[in-house]
């Protein structure tokens, strides 16, 4: 499990994230899940999985940030290797 620290973007207003990718190996099997909490670590949400063994590890699926802010957590689900580079994160401002 990796849990990152609170990430701030658009100045602290609210915020569209468009897509999550991961940068990381090819592996023979297994996901890494992502979840993600906007209140401090209080709640984690469930926002899906990074297939390990393709190549492209992205989730195209929005979520809102409405506190300009939010936790990244990942979870590997397999004994086996996991050897990740970086979080990508595809986000817009959010026009009230």
């Amino acid at each position: 499990t990796i849990q990152g620290e609170p990430i701030v973007l658009n100045g602290g207003a609210p915020f569209t994230v468009k897509s999550t990718s991961l940068l990381a190996d090819t592996q023979a099997s297994g996901t890494t899940t992502f979840t993600y909490s906007t209140d401090d670590y209080a709640n984690f949400r469930s926002h899906g999985t990074f297939d390990m063994t393709s190549p492209d590890k992205t989730i195209h699926k929005p979520f809102y940030c409405s506190g300009g802010m939010f936790i990244p957590k990942l979870e590997h689900s397999a004994n086996t290797a996991w050897r990740g580079q970086a979080l990508v994160i595809d986000w817009e401002p959010t026009v009230l």
